[in-house]
């Protein structure tokens, strides 16, 4: 008997892997649609890594603060404080999942991608437009139910919920 247990539980040990559980993404390939001043990317390796370091000081790069966030049927519309002299885009980082919640829901990552940047300290807004449609249809799901979207800064603990059209300030 004592054997038909060491031998299950080395059965159960070997049947474990090192995936994380996230390879049964609803999109299940790579992508990425760009838009003036955007990226939206669908790429969850990147994700778990942004989402795993997310607000430590060596990953964080360049500090932006979203500042309000509108959301009219398929454009999402973000304002943005950035350092005045810092050019670059911002990517928009998704996992690829539809969470099952009503209505359903997407988590995104606000990243500043600015390859010159001499921060002076003055910040200045800076407003991007999303075109929905076009940055989710490729998952194949957009447009099938209503859904709501979390937009999480790469730098701080801070997520906005935004459910259908709604319109967002951040008064920090």
């Amino acid at each position: 008997m004592v054997s038909f247990f060491r031998l299950a539980f080395v059965l159960f040990l070997c049947s474990c892997t090192l995936d994380d559980g996230q390879s049964d993404s609803l999109v299940p390939f790579l992508y990425q649609v760009e838009g003036p001043g955007y990226k939206f990317t669908v790429d969850a390796r990147a994700y778990r890594e942004i989402d795993f370091n997310r607000g430590r000081a060596a990953f964080c790069g360049i500090d932006t603060e979203i500042k309000a966030i509108s959301r009219r049927s398929n454009m999402l519309t973000l304002e943005i404080l950035k350092p005045k002299n810092c050019n670059g885009t911002y990517q928009l980082l998704w996992d690829g999942k539809w969470q099952e919640s009503n209505p359903r829901r997407i988590q995104i990552y606000l990243i500043s991608e600015f390859p010159s940047c001499s921060a002076t300290g003055e910040m200045v807004p800076e407003t991007i437009a999303v075109d929905l449609a076009k940055a989710l249809s490729p998952s194949g799901q957009y447009g099938q139910t209503p859904f709501s979207i979390y937009i999480r800064e790469q730098c701080n603990a801070r997520d906005y919920h935004c459910e259908g059209d709604c319109d967002l300030v951040n008064r920090s």
